[in-house]
């Protein structure tokens, strides 16, 4: 491949664990999310060129304030309600990074369809208090699968939100 575009823009390459059989692309300068997005890849070598669309658009939020904590006791844990506010979503990632421990996060995935996430007192023990505040990101996808070629394409639409969260005894 030497170009993928979304909706005519074209995206950057990004690098993959020598591991991994899946490569990358992205725009980082992205800022409009598209209800219908045309995935056009251009082949070369042994790769077929690909004209894809994909109706189901990006996940979406509604709300999106109300989602995202502003305080988090690692006594009693927390629970994160989405409240039907997350929609077209496949999965639902939420993590919580320390700023004062930058070594320390805690994440945990649902299906889309979830109505909220809980973080334990133990999830949590590895957070800082009365440092700096941690940050919280929502991150959700949907997938859309092609095959061609007896290859299978994954087509990943991923949406966040991200806000700070002071961590309290």
């Amino acid at each position: 491949m030497d170009t993928v575009k979304i909706n005519t823009i074209k995206l950057f390459y990004g690098v993959t664990s020598a591991q991994s059989s899946s490569t990358l692309y992205s725009d980082t300068n992205q800022t409009s999310v598209y209800n219908n997005v045309n995935w056009y890849i251009k082949g070369n070598n042994n790769f077929n060129t690909i004209n894809q669309s994909v109706t189901r658009g990006y996940p979406a939020y509604t709300n999106s304030t109300a989602l995202l904590p502003t305080q988090v006791s690692k006594a009693q844990g927390v629970i994160i309600n989405f409240n039907n506010s997350i929609s077209n979503a496949d999965s639902i990632m939420v993590i919580i990074q320390d700023h004062t421990n930058a070594s320390f996060e805690v994440s945990k995935t649902v299906v889309g369809s979830s109505t909220g996430i809980t973080f334990s007192s133990n999830d949590l023990l590895g957070l800082t208090t009365g440092g700096n505040p941690a940050q919280i990101y929502i991150a959700s996808k949907n997938y859309s699968n092609l095959s061609a070629n007896t290859k299978v394409y994954v087509f990943i639409m991923y949406s966040s939100l991200s806000g700070y969260v002071t961590i309290n005894p």
